[in-house]
């Protein structure tokens, strides 16, 4: 199954009546359904918060499938290159809020959801392509 966003409006919402509807057809728990959904949330929000300058068009297409006791699939865009794998995530857990640093608690938060990521800038557009075993 895939989805295609083209505008930012309610980007996030069409993408939780995706993974429903998914989940719906592959019978995937709504555990694991919330944890996909709360991953794929933060890589899209930083997609749209930081791939694209303006308003203008966007492109943003992301595929899920049951493979075995796996969900795979990819989230893809046109936007600015950006390897969310490259971004060092500190380990902020014996930090108090004052001495943590702004950014990258989605990523952690998605790296640590999802089983398997892999990045790769292939003509003009971003591939993150993810794994998340559904037996967790």
């Amino acid at each position: 199954m895939k989805i295609e966003l083209k505008n930012k409006s309610g980007a996030g919402k069409k993408l939780s009546q995706f993974l429903k509807k998914f989940g719906e057809q592959n019978q995937i728990s709504s555990r694991i359904l919330s944890d996909l959904d709360l991953a794929l949330g933060e890589l899209l929000n930083n997609i749209l918060n930081y791939g694209y300058k303006g308003n203008e068009n966007i492109f943003i297409e992301i595929s899920c499938e049951k493979v075995g006791s796996n969900i795979k699939g990819f989230l893809r865009d046109d936007g600015l290159s950006f390897n969310p794998m490259d971004f060092e995530i500190q380990d902020s857990s014996s930090m108090s809020l004052q001495e943590r640093k702004m950014g990258g608690l989605g990523l952690s938060i998605a790296g640590h959801i999802l089983s398997f990521t892999n990045y790769e800038r292939k003509e003009d557009k971003n591939k993150l392509e993810f794994k998340k075993n559904i037996k967790d």
